[in-house]
């Protein structure tokens, strides 16, 4: 498997579950960030497991760090385009989620469309990179962790 295949699946994954979660099925009911725990746990695991199994077979030593940054760079880059895509084409929707709404109200904006792109854009100038250093130290784990347990 190609080292840059791991962060293109995540990404389908993240994209998907991110349509249906601000789209098909959004949720306008109190704070969701304690669910918010779940998937970024499961994303960790799954970096941490894709740089653990880009290892095996493999004689170059860095190849851990490589697939766990590449993994999380690329899915989270993927997630960010469709946050973008799906912010701006469904403005309607995502704009009726409460923690928006309650930003909103508590931001200097004019409008909500202004506001959501201001956190999009963070999420570009600091999100990206720091998901990459973040799957750097998912692809050290990673690279601990032994194939055969016991």
């Amino acid at each position: 498997m190609k080292i840059y295949s791991y962060g293109l699946i995540l990404g389908l994954v993240l994209a998907t579950l991110i349509f249906l979660s601000n789209v098909v099925f959004p949720n306008n009911g109190p704070d969701e960030a304690p669910l918010m725990l779940i998937p970024v746990l499961l994303i960790t695991v799954a970096i941490i497991w894709s740089a653990n199994h880009a290892t095996k077979g493999s004689k170059d030593k860095n190849v851990a760090l490589k697939v766990g940054m590449l993994t999380s760079l690329i899915g989270f880059s993927i997630a960010v385009i469709t946050f973008i895509i799906i912010d701006n084409g469904f403005l309607s929707i995502v704009s009726q989620q409460s923690d928006k709404i309650w930003g909103f109200h508590h931001s200097n904006f004019s409008s909500m469309q202004a506001y959501i792109n201001a956190g999009l854009l963070r999420q570009v100038l600091i999100g990206i990179p720091a998901s990459a250093m973040f799957g750097l130290i998912c692809g050290l784990i990673g690279n601990k962790i032994p194939h055969k347990i016991g």
